[in-house]
């Protein structure tokens, strides 16, 4: 993914964010993740070091930390985006403060580091017994990198848990790829418009549904998926799985935004030394 492709989908990013409606919010589709992992009953409770990449302003270990009925434990909690100073200024981040909450007001040695998913990889290894990464690989410049970082930063038997969507090769919603805004190769679907505004807003009241695919193609909604350049393919997330011994793998077909969605809960290998 060119630079400039990556740097326009994390303006538009910091953007969403920022605006006054969605300042409102205070999780990230809490409710679907918990409905996807079935409450995180295949995740070990001792979480020990934990990572999450593209932890958006919440962080999904909040949501994890708040269901009932676990005794949960954290050593220290690493939180990584490439945007991360503008999310810690959200009224409802939950590492507002510069040290990572949970529900219940509990406060945990953090480390915030402003950096992309690829970026990973390079800082760490063998370093984490749970590395946490939701909906961000339709976000990244190279998924294969940040696939790949996150085997290679997790701790062998240590833990990862992945949820991300997936659309087809051939999915209708990819029908306009040769001659629109899209390329489709070997499975991963980039998003390439440079026409669209940096700053362009659409209230999210007069999105639609995306999942219509008379909506998806409309301009609107393209404003909206320049958020998103890359579509990584099953075929990439099937790799990704078999080089853990998984706990949880499942392909929930009702994805937002997508044909499907991968949701992983795996142990890396006690062996394991090198990059899947």
């Amino acid at each position: 993914m060119p630079l400039e492709r990556w740097q326009r989908a994390s303006w538009g990013e910091e953007s969403y964010w920022n605006d006054p409606s969605i300042r409102m919010t205070t999780d990230d589709h809490a409710d679907y993740t918990l409905g996807v992992f079935h409450n995180y009953a295949r995740l070990p409770t001792n979480l020990g070091d934990v990572i999450e990449i593209g932890c958006g302003p919440f962080t999904q270990l909040r949501t994890i930390l708040g269901v009932k009925g676990r005794n949960w434990s954290v050593g220290s909690v690493t939180l990584v985006d490439p945007i991360i100073e503008s999310e810690r200024q959200h009224p409802h981040s939950s590492f507002k403060s510069g040290k990572f909450t949970d529900l219940s007001g509990k406060v945990y040695p953090t480390t915030l580091i402003e950096a992309g998913a690829e970026d990973v990889g390079q800082l760490f290894h063998n370093k984490f017994d749970v590395v946490i990464m939701q909906n961000v690989l339709e976000h990244v410049s190279d998924s294969l990198e940040v696939l790949g970082a996150l085997f290679n930063i997790t701790k062998p038997g240590g833990v990862v848990l992945v949820w991300e969507p997936f659309f087809k090769p051939n999915s209708p919603k990819w029908e306009e790829s040769q001659t629109g805004p899209y390329s489709n190769a070997n499975g991963m679907p980039y998003l390439l418009d440079f026409t669209i505004p940096n700053k362009e807003h659409i209230p999210t009241e007069q999105l639609g549904n995306f999942n219509d695919y008379k909506v998806w193609t409309t301009s609107r909604s393209r404003a909206i998926r320049v958020l998103h350049p890359i579509r990584p393919g099953r075929p990439v997330f099937q790799h990704f799985a078999s080089s853990f011994d998984p706990l949880s793998v499942e392909w929930p077909q009702d994805a937002r935004n997508g044909d499907g969605s991968f949701a992983f809960i795996g142990r890396k290998p006690v062996n394991s030394r090198s990059s899947s």
